[in-house]
């Protein structure tokens, strides 16, 4: 069924929840939590639709890419993400691309915004900087309640150019919670106050049923990361013929020996992480959807996103299957290639994803109950 823009509101509606966050891309862990936000919500009963707010900054940037080489399969796989979209996200009426035109977008339709999940405080994105939008200042009416779902501001970058700002914007939320111990860390630190860890909202609600299994005959691992051509890939694609096993890179071009499968899109990309007998990734939905799934994961992880991978593994017993990239072996260890270890952290998932729903739970709990057009 396809999603659609949302409808204005109208009296004795259901209480209406808007989320705002990185939803326009062509990244399949960013589509995916924004996705599992989106269910959660209509789970409990809201009528939840993404802000569709697209800053020109990123819409150039992804843009470019597309002229850049294999520009044909980046095109179509754009126009796949294009579609997952519009088939399962419920999008705003209105949509912008300028901070300033967010309150005419926003202005009368929510009980509640919820800012995030992933890299939403970031402020080393050049092309997503600094925007105080992301700590919803741009909703000013009374009642309307601004929380922070799973927010990160992703791995150890200096903050001091916009610190006050940071602190000005934490200040503004209701409630708060963050998807790593790095960002509770920054949020205690900038603004003293503290903020709830919870999982990211791709474990909180079942997604299995958008998979597309490839149609492959035996075994394969695949590697996810846009890495792929770099130490990563290599790394992996050479464990992966010690093994005599082909592998695939998702999403972007891989290694020489492998084959390559850029033009995929979400439920795609599911349907091989599902079906690998090992997964290879330097991403954190990569590690985030391999231990979702029980299946045979490393992560070989860089410099500026090793903080967070690193967190969501021990956080769920699972760190010995993280490598910094200086740091892989050259060999594989046999257990990695495995999943008991995986299978068993199901039970602190389950604790992640308990603690999560009560955080959920609790935050939407003050919304009020009668809903009125403002």
């Amino acid at each position: 069924m396809d999603a659609r823009r949302g409808d204005p509101p109208t009296a004795d509606r259901q209480r209406r929840v808007g989320v705002l966050t990185f939803h326009n891309t062509t990244n399949y862990g960013a589509t995916l939590q924004t996705l599992g936000l989106l269910r959660a919500l209509a789970r409990r009963g809201f009528g939840a639709e993404v802000i569709d707010y697209r800053p020109s900054a990123a819409a150039a940037y992804y843009r470019t890419k597309l002229n850049e080489r294999d520009a044909g399969a980046k095109i179509l796989k754009a126009l796949r993400f294009r579609t997952f979209i519009r088939r399962h996200l419920t999008l705003s009426s209105q949509s912008c691309s300028n901070a300033a035109d967010l309150p005419g977008v926003a202005d009368g339709r929510y009980d509640a915004v919820i800012v995030g999940s992933d890299q939403v405080w970031n402020v080393n994105d050049k092309i997503r900087p600094f925007d105080s939008s992301f700590y919803l200042r741009f909703i000013r009416e009374d009642g309307i309640r601004r929380i922070s779902y799973a927010a990160s501001f992703g791995d150890a970058f200096p903050l001091e150019p916009v610190r006050e700002r940071i602190s000005e914007g934490l200040m503004h939320l209701d409630q708060i919670s963050v998807r790593d111990e790095h960002s509770r860390d920054l949020v205690r630190l900038i603004s003293g106050r503290d903020a709830s860890l919870v999982a990211d909202p791709t474990l909180l609600v079942e997604l299995s049923d958008l998979e597309e299994p490839p149609r492959l005959n035996g075994p394969f691992a695949v590697y996810y990361g846009t890495d792929a051509q770099g130490l990563g890939g290599a790394k992996s694609a050479q464990w992966c013929r010690e093994q005599k096993l082909p592998m695939y890179s998702l999403g972007y071009r891989g290694p020489a020996g492998s084959y390559t499968r850029i033009a995929i899109g979400p439920g795609q990309w599911m349907g091989f992480l599902r079906s690998a007998a090992m997964i290879a990734t330097s991403t954190f939905h990569g590690a985030v959807f391999a231990a979702k799934m029980g299946r045979p994961f490393v992560v070989i992880a860089r410099e500026w996103n090793a903080l967070k991978i690193t967190d969501f593994a021990r956080r769920v017993g699972l760190v010995h299957r993280v490598f910094e990239a200086g740091q892989c072996p050259n060999t594989l260890p046999a257990e990695l290639w495995r999943n008991d270890d995986v299978v068993g952290a199901r039970e602190k998932l389950e604790q992640l994803r308990t603690d999560s729903d009560r955080f959920l739970d609790e935050a939407l709990a003050l919304i009020p109950n009668s809903a009125t057009v403002r």
